[in-house]
């Protein structure tokens, strides 16, 4: 049977289904090259951080490395950030126009801390913007079979909201608030419904929405952050699930402005 796709990206997300779709290079990450895989793409460790890439294949996929690591340099400038390497595989890949399918990715791994994680560890998920990941990925779904990337608004139902604050801007303000104001923000900001977020996104300034990515990312370069509520179990889960309703919220509003544009 003659294969759909070039390659078929495959996350490390649920497994929505068993079956993949047909294609000559099935792409994995950090993982041992086993079938269905026929390509692993991985860190590279480098004093500690996560921060080059590295390709195990057997396929004749050696000569795409290059292109992947100049992917990844391009897309941290435009990030701010080292990028995931999923993002980085389907952006070298659009690049080349392959014909891709991506599965088991969202690029909204979870921010929530597990009780198992000491106190002063970092999760890996922290050190990417997904919020930007998200933004750029857009831009490329036009030329994608990309199942799970298009979160439904229908997650959550739609609620009467009478407070008129801007939840952006409570949002923003949290890194200069004590860390008793910032629990008391957070705590509103988490019952905040998805319709207002939307709504918020919606009149918002794209600078503000930029600037709301700093506040679910942590810095591979330094030991100090403000953002001490990724070091915390209980507001951890719930800034995940405000950046979870900021990232649909937002895939709403740029999704509605490119497709229609």
């Amino acid at each position: 049977m003659q294969a759909i796709f070039d390659w078929c990206v495959v996350g490390n997300g649920p497994i929505v289904s068993k079956d993949l779709p047909l294609a000559r290079h099935t792409i994995g990450f950090n993982k041992p090259l086993a079938a269905p895989f026929n390509a692993i793409v991985h860190n590279n460790k480098e004093i500690g951080l996560s921060k080059s890439i590295g390709l195990h294949t057997e396929c004749g996929l050696e000569s795409v490395l290059p292109k992947l690591i100049d992917t990844a340099l391009t897309l941290e400038a435009e990030l701010g950030c080292w990028p995931s390497l999923g993002l980085t595989v389907v952006t070298t890949g659009v690049g080349l126009n392959l014909r891709l399918s991506v599965q088991r990715m969202d690029l909204l791994p979870s921010i929530a801390r597990p009780s198992t994680l000491a106190s002063n560890t970092p999760l890996a998920a922290s050190f990417h913007n997904w919020l930007a990941e998200r933004r750029y990925a857009l831009t490329l779904l036009k030329d994608l079979d990309w199942p799970q990337y298009m979160m439904t608004l229908n997650v959550e139902p739609l609620v009467e909201f009478h407070n008129q604050s801007n939840c952006l801007n409570e949002l923003l303000s949290l890194p200069n608030a004590s860390k008793e104001q910032a629990k008391n923000g957070i705590d509103f900001l988490y019952n905040i419904p998805l319709n207002a977020w939307v709504k918020a996104v919606l009149l918002a300034k794209d600078t503000d929405i930029v600037a709301c990515d700093s506040l679910f990312v942590l810095s591979r370069t330094s030991h100090q952050t403000v953002n001490w509520w990724l070091y915390d179990y209980t507001y951890s889960i719930k800034m995940n699930a405000i950046r979870t309703r900021l990232a649909l919220a937002q895939a709403h509003h740029y999704a509605s402005t490119l497709f229609l544009s």
